[in-house]
């Protein structure tokens, strides 16, 4: 097994492994559950692209999620079977930058930008080996 650091994918580690053991915990927080928020199914607050809250209503004003709380549309097309991000740090740290950037945009009177990342999760099957 070869471990890289990040984000510059130089060698951290190499050792000998016949298994590999993912165990991150990729779970909306349930105290989300005890909000007016809209929920999908798996427990998450259904937002738009550009990371604001919507509901069947529409946009909820200046309601914004990110990371494993926020069913946030993967436009890539290489997320989860229901069309989401997959709920990894990744994807979190990404979406908290474009969480930033639209809200100044939004205080200034200034359109949000969408989201879309590549996603991409290290697992023994893609990875040849290579973490």
């Amino acid at each position: 097994m070869k471990l890289i650091n990040l984000p510059d994918k130089t060698p951290a580690q190499e050792f000998e492994s016949d298994t590999l053991v993912w165990t991150a915990g990729v779970q909306a927080n349930p105290m989300i559950r005890s909000t007016d928020f809209p929920l999908e199914p798996r427990g998450r607050v259904r937002v738009l692209p550009d990371l604001r809250i919507a509901g069947d209503e529409g946009i909820i004003e200046n309601a914004w999620a990110a990371g494993d709380i926020a069913a946030v549309p993967d436009l890539t097309g290489s997320g989860l079977p229901d069309g989401t991000c997959v709920p990894n740090a990744q994807h979190a740290l990404r979406q908290a930058k474009r969480l930033a950037k639209n809200l100044w945009a939004a205080r200034w009177e200034k359109p949000s930008r969408t989201t879309s990342t590549r996603t991409w999760a290290p697992s023994p099957d893609s990875a040849n080996g290579k973490v």
